[in-house]
């Protein structure tokens, strides 16, 4: 955490009076859907794929899957 904040990170015991108010700043993002976009999310249990075009989507696919417990990963492509 010294490396995020540039300074040494400290842990302080305090009341919750004494804490510092939150300094958060929301900012929007993108909100636009013009074009291709491709999305992929590949997680622990499952992996996902989208592609949408113009804001509609085309293609959306979930696959479950657990490669850490496989006995032998493989890789299959769809042609």
């Amino acid at each position: 955490m010294g490396t995020v904040y540039e300074r040494p990170f400290e842990v302080a015991v305090t009341t919750a009076n004494a804490v510092p108010q939150a300094k958060e700043a929301a900012m929007p993002l993108g909100r636009h859907l013009d074009g291709c976009r491709v999305g992929f999310d590949l997680g622990a249990s499952d992996r996902k794929a989208s592609a949408v075009v113009n804001g509609e989507a085309i293609f959306s696919e979930e696959i479950v899957w657990d490669p850490k417990n496989a006995a032998t990963p493989s890789i299959t492509i769809k042609a």
